[in-house]
């Protein structure tokens, strides 16, 4: 099959038409960026064989947002060298149509004809889907399905085994199929399909086994039970006897009142021991308090010597600071002296400062004021003008509304006059001297004209009377209209108090002229005065005060003795005078500080001298004066001999903590104290124990006496006759289940080598081209025709290694399914069915190594197939044998 041209209009990406033609018969590649309309393609050749043109579910062929477009592909191919056509149009319209040669189909007779010829099936309604695609489901690959080719495959196994059979040249015996259709229906009867578990009676057989089993093993173990408590029960009742007779608890009683008396011994030593250790440690402390007095007596001489040299130099360096006091006080005077100079100086330079400045201050504000008042006297003068002007205004009032419908009232009266003048009676008259005619009582003498817009009549003295009425049909009309316009007119004079239009138009040029220098008035007045005249006069009237006080505060400010008039002096001189000042105060207030440090300093020191020195005079005489006291009284040798008799009685206590702590050492208080827990616990345990064992005792002589009643031994017995029998049952179902399982397995063997030697074509086919892609590999198939091992040589251990190929990575079953599918296609074309490959983005998961022998497997296939590659990435494909197309739509 050789598809020679693609058209497309409104279908999804493409609103305009797009046309494919010149197609190759090997490869052709399309490319184009993201969304630029490949997969479109792809799509739209899909629908042309696989959807329904009746169908109203595939809106989603129309572009977006475009409810109203009529979806519509066409398809030109050759086949068997006949020609095919096929035009299919969606959701409007609907309609399809096949043309081969001069032969034509429509509607469903063109689609299940198409679909007969491709190997797929026309859904009954709705959309199409994967399982109706049949053979071109599985060799078109949609993008990013290339790794899928399980379920494609098994929609297409119908396909692929017809061909099959086909190239094989005979059909498979049916005598054999048949024969394993009755041995696992026979089977079914023992084994499940599933499983191969235990079915029907079989099942049922081992469940009632199991149970009689399960019966069985219940009752063994209830008589053994009966017969274990029988021998508990002589035990139990040995061991009660020998309780009853022995009494163990109470010599265990006796053991613990005697521990009892020997701990209350252990601790009475022990009162005693901490009794004499108690006096022990007093002794202790009244012989370390003899040693310290001892000491401090000792003390007394050295801190009488040390408390002397302290006070001596204490008194010098009083002295030596009193006589170093009158120089510092010197200091300090002639320091806060040049101070008090400094300050007044910089007093008088702030003081001058602020009179400069304070005149400056003045002179500003008074020049504001002068600004300030020229201003507003502008400002008055325009706002008086402008006044002037807008009575002037008043005075030629207009109203221009009425003045333009006074114009239009004077242009419409002068086009009614036209229209009667051309409309009205012409009556020319010419008249002897001495004649004299009346129209309308007005007297007509001489020659000329009247022209007559009504009725009239013209009376002739001594004759009688004409009565004259116009023949025009508008006449009155026109008559009736010009009197209320001309009424209209005369009020509008009347209102604006003007007789004529003229003066009206007078009026407004002289009202206009005016209020165009009200405008120009006040527009000068507004620049004068922004923020309006009150606020401009306001801010004159705050202007004047402060000039005020500003005069007033300049004889307050006090002039420099030496500088009477401050005017003589620039600012830059008053700002170099007060900054000399400034620096000389500072100077003179450090100077002021540092000697108040240094008095400061000294003046501590003296007080510390002072205080030093009476200190020390104070401590002299207390050290003189426990000298004396201890010397008066002879404390020494009292002390010695108070320390002489503690120390005897240390001795004394140390000797009797040690025999008593011997007396203990030999009873072990705390050994007595676990032997009285231990025997107590015991005797707790040994009558717990009797308990126990005689209400034990009584419970199990009442179970045996109830179990005895039983006949446990004559139901052991029917239990065990009702097993044999179902056993030998059993085994019989098992016997049957095991020969129909080994028949049921030879009969599959032999149909395996029967579909191996069936699919051998499709093998060759697909060694062909793995091998392409792994040297020496084999791509095996399962009965389903679906791709199920791969086998490659290990290099590194000398060997074959085996792998499912659904284990394997996504890259290499993407790649293995296109090989498939490529077999399956050389499979079809050698049974005579037509082909053609389509990949969408196919193979994008590849590296550059196994996309370079992809490559030379599609060439291969390119001989005998023709196929369609989409691609975003035309230079992966440049090497391929054919120019990249780009995807355009028809301008």
């Amino acid at each position: 099959m050789k598809l020679l041209r693609v058209q497309l209009k409104q279908f999804r990406q493409f609103r305009d038409t797009l046309e494919l033609t010149g197609l190759e018969p090997g490869i052709n590649v399309f490319h184009g960026p993201n969304e630029s309309g490949k997969s479109t393609v792809a799509q739209a050749i899909r629908a042309a064989f696989f959807e329904r043109h009746g169908s109203s579910t595939l809106g989603h062929l129309q572009p977006w947002g475009d409810s109203a477009a009529t979806p519509e592909v066409s398809l030109d191919f050759h086949w068997q060298g006949q020609a095919y056509q096929l035009s299919k149009r969606f959701l409007r319209q609907k309609r399809c149509n096949l043309r081969i040669g001069q032969q034509e189909f429509d509607g469903d007779d063109a689609e299940q004809h198409i679909a007969q010829l491709l190997g797929f099936e026309v859904p009954a309604r709705g959309a199409s889907k994967p399982e109706h695609w049949g053979i071109p489901g599985l060799l078109w690959i949609e993008q990013g399905a290339g790794q899928e080719f399980r379920d494609a495959t098994g929609y297409a196994a119908q396909h692929l085994q017809a061909a099959l059979d086909q190239s094989v040249g005979e059909l498979a015996s049916s005598d054999g199929d048949a024969v394993i259709r009755k041995v696992q229906e026979r089977m079914a009867r023992f084994l499940t399909t599933a499983n191969q578990a235990p079915a029907r009676d079989y099942a049922l057989a081992l469940k009632d086994q199991a149970a009689l089993q399960e019966e069985l093993q219940a009752m063994d173990h209830t008589i053994a039970n009966y017969r274990s408590q029988v021998d508990q029960l002589d035990a139990l009742q040995q061991a009660h006897d020998r309780d009853v007779a022995d009494t163990p608890w109470l010599a265990l009683r006796q053991q613990e009142q005697q521990a009892t008396q020997q701990l209350q011994h252990a601790e009475q030593l022990l009162h005693n021991q901490q009794r004499e250790q108690q006096a022990l440690a007093d002794c202790l402390t009244t012989q370390k308090l003899l040693h310290d007095q001892l000491h401090s007596l000792e003390q007394y001489s050295v801190q009488v010597r040390q408390r002397e040299q302290a006070w001596h130099d204490a008194q010098q360096a009083c002295q030596q600071l009193q006589q170093g006091s009158i120089s510092v006080q010197a200091g300090l005077d002639s320091a806060r002296v040049a101070w008090d100079s400094a300050s007044i100086a910089l007093k008088q330079a702030r003081s001058a400062q602020l009179q400069y400045s304070k005149a400056q201050e003045w002179q500003q504000a008074m020049n504001s004021l002068d600004d300030m008042q020229a201003q507003l006297t502008l400002a008055q003068q325009q706002d008086q003008a402008m006044q002037q002007q807008q009575t002037a205004a008043l005075q030629w009032r207009s109203q221009p509304e009425r003045l333009k419908r006074l114009l239009a009232l004077h242009h419409e009266l002068a086009t009614l006059d036209a229209r009667r003048r051309s409309v009205a009676t012409q009556l020319e008259f010419d008249i002897q001297n001495g004649h004299i005619l009346y129209l309308d009582d007005q007297p007509v003498q001489g020659q000329g004209r009247y022209e007559l817009v009504g009725s009239g009549e013209l009376r002739i003295p001594g004759v009688g009377a004409v009565r004259i009425i116009p023949g025009g049909q508008d006449l009155g009309a026109l008559g009736r209209r010009h009197q209320q316009a001309q009424d209209d007119y005369d009020a509008i004079l009347q209102e604006l108090g003007v007789v004529s239009l003229e003066q009206a138009q007078e009026h407004a040029e002289h009202h206009a002229l005016a209020q165009t220098a009200v405008n120009e008035h006040k527009a000068r007045r507004d620049a004068y005065a922004p923020q309006g005249m009150q606020a401009l006069s306001d801010r004159v009237q705050h202007q004047q005060q402060l000039v005020q006080r500003l005069r007033q505060e300049l004889p307050s400010v006090d002039a420099p003795a030496d500088q009477t008039d401050s005017t003589l002096l620039t600012a830059a001189e008053f700002a170099g005078a007060l900054v000399k000042a400034e620096a000389a105060a500072a100077q003179a207030e450090s100077d002021v500080k540092a000697a108040e440090t240094v008095f400061h300093q000294h003046a501590v020191a003296l007080a510390t001298a002072q205080a030093t020195l009476q200190t020390a005079t104070q401590e002299h005489e207390l050290a003189l004066g426990r000298l004396q006291a201890s010397q008066a009284q002879d404390q020494e040798k009292q002390l010695l001999q108070q320390l002489n008799q503690h120390r005897a009685q240390a001795l004394a206590l140390q000797e009797r903590i040690a025999q008593y702590q011997q007396s203990i050492d030999t009873v072990r208080p705390d050994i007595l104290r676990q032997d009285i827990q231990r025997f107590a616990i015991s005797a707790q345990q040994q009558e717990q124990a009797h308990a126990l064992r005689e209400r034990n005792l009584l419970t199990l002589q009442a179970q045996l006496q109830v179990v005895g009643a039983q006949g446990l031994e004559e139901q052991r017995s029917a239990l065990a006759g009702q097993l044999a029998l179902l056993q030998r049952r059993v085994d019989e179902f098992s016997r049957n289940a095991q020969a129909l399982k080994l028949l049921l397995g030879l009969l599959q063997g032999k149909r395996h080598e029967l579909t191996q030697r069936l699919q051998a074509p499709l093998q060759k086919h697909l060694d062909h081209y793995v091998q392409l892609l792994f040297p020496q590999a084999h791509l095996s198939v399962d009965e389903h025709l679906v791709l199920s091992q791969l086998s490659r040589p290990n290099s590194a251990m000398d060997a074959s290694s085996l792998a499912d190929v659904d284990a394997l990575s996504f890259g290499a079953r993407e790649q293995l399914g296109l090989i498939s599918r490529l077999a399956y296609a050389d499979l079809l074309s050698a049974a005579g069915k037509p082909t053609l490959i389509m990949l969408d983005d196919a193979l994008v998961h590849s590296d550059a190594c196994r996309l370079g022998q992809m490559k030379r497997i599609l060439f291969d296939a390119a001989q005998r197939h023709q196929i369609l590659l989409f691609t975003c990435h035309p230079d992966n494909w440049r090497d391929l044998g054919v120019a990249p197309r780009p995807i355009r739509p028809v301008i």
